[in-house]
């Protein structure tokens, strides 16, 4: 005979309670002597509970007097009719209803989903991820999940979902900003990369700190570093004495910064996207739609390789326009901000050294607010928001200023 009873526990005829003053609530199965007791998770004081005799009422074992009694009433008598279903299962497969086989079969439904390493469910985002980012997203996230290793190393303590809250921030960026000597832009891209996969793993079910919510991303505005119309001329008319691999990084360089676009983008363009000498296309990053006409050096450009254009990796494409740049004899030089942490630093560097495809499309930009374009017409250009173009793309060159002084005020 199986008896399934809503019972508390007592100890030398007293209601055991704990250090809080209350009492736990279990549900009793018994059966052929033995018996097992599964743990409601409701405790409460024993003033609140409701006896008949010296049992628990099996109906509403929590007075009306305790706030929230009913749903906790409710909660309770789902428990005991769990057991009894489980009970009744067993009894209809001629199984016996043994204490043990109720506990294996209640056990098993209620057996906790094991939780993944944290670096295991990192690179599953990391995959996910392939087929809708950009790769240079990509080959981010995997930088922020090699520092993350490397912070754990250096810490000793493995990272688990429970311990990432504000004093895991702390001690993280203060490795990144210390001990790994970044930026403060780019310990920033760590802490967004990062927020964007605690994001991922919220969505499907593991808990995470509202802590989050309090990561700051750090942000300086960058030295932004462009050509001045002059030097990108004279890189443009450059002769390269048949170098064609020199050639083809320059000719990328300027057609980017003639036209704003990135480079996944230049790579996809076809005569196709060209309507009455304008570019049409959806940007591979943003999948917003960018329109840039035409100009001289852009349609020269496309002209000289039957809008076919020669591929190259973007970061083959970064070490030739280096070269490239140098061979052109672009060797201004540069001073360089950086804050690391509250530490402003300076470094100095020649041109030639950080030009990359990112900086053609400054040089676009720039280039285009100074021979009077709208910031607004240059966003719809370039498919960026005018935000992020002021803040990020766009710089004035000295000469610039030097002109415009001269015309307001006039020159020595």
């Amino acid at each position: 005979m199986a008896t399934i009873k809503i019972i508390i526990r007592k100890e030398n005829g007293k209601i055991r309670i704990n250090s809080k003053g209350e009492s736990a609530i279990f549900i009793q199965y018994g059966h052929l002597g033995k018996s097992i007791l599964f743990p409601t998770s409701i405790k409460v004081d024993p003033h609140f509970l409701k006896f008949n005799n010296k049992d628990l009422d099996q109906r509403e074992p929590i007075r009306k007097s305790l706030p929230g009694y009913s749903v906790k009433n409710s909660n309770i008598r789902k428990l005991a009719q769990e057991i009894d279903h489980i009970k009744d299962r067993l009894i209809n497969q001629d199984i016996v209803p043994t204490v043990e086989e109720v506990r294996r079969i209640y056990n098993q439904k209620h057996k906790p989903e094991e939780i993944k390493d944290f670096f295991t469910v990192y690179e599953e985002f990391i995959n996910e991820n392939r087929a809708v980012k950009a790769g240079n997203t990509i080959k981010q996230y995997i930088t922020s999940f090699n520092h993350l290793k490397d912070f754990q190393k250096f810490s000793k303590d493995k990272i688990r979902f429970e311990k990432i809250d504000l004093r895991f921030y702390d001690k993280y960026l203060n490795y990144l900003i210390t001990e790994k000597n970044l930026a403060n832009n780019t310990v920033g891209t760590q802490i967004k990369d990062l927020k964007a996969f605690l994001n991922y793993i919220k969505k499907r079910g593991i808990s995470v700190s509202t802590d989050v919510n309090e990561f700051k991303v750090l942000r300086e505005k960058p030295t932004i570093i462009y050509l001045s119309q002059k030097e990108l001329s004279h890189l443009y008319n450059f002769d390269f004495k048949g170098n064609q691999k020199l050639e083809r990084a320059r000719d990328l360089f300027c057609l980017q910064a003639a036209t704003g676009l990135r480079i996944s983008d230049l790579f996809r363009l076809g005569k196709e996207h060209i309507q009455e000498n304008t570019i049409r296309l959806k940007a591979h990053k943003t999948k917003t739609d960018v329109l840039v006409p035409l100009t001289p050096i852009s349609s020269g450009i496309l002209s000289k390789y039957n809008y076919d254009l020669p591929l190259i990796s973007e970061q083959k494409q970064n070490e030739n326009i280096k070269l490239a740049c140098y061979e052109a004899g672009l060797k201004r030089k540069l001073e360089i901000a950086e804050y690391k942490g509250g530490r402003k630093e300076y470094r100095t560097a020649f041109l030639f050294e950080l030009i990359t495809s990112h900086v053609a499309i400054k040089s676009f930009i720039s280039h285009a607010i100074e021979k009077g374009l709208s910031p607004a017409v240059v966003a719809k250009i370039t498919g960026k928001t005018t935000k992020i173009l002021l803040q990020n793309y766009y710089s004035t060159h000295d000469t610039v200023v030097k002109t415009e002084m001269e015309k307001a005020f006039g020159s020595v």
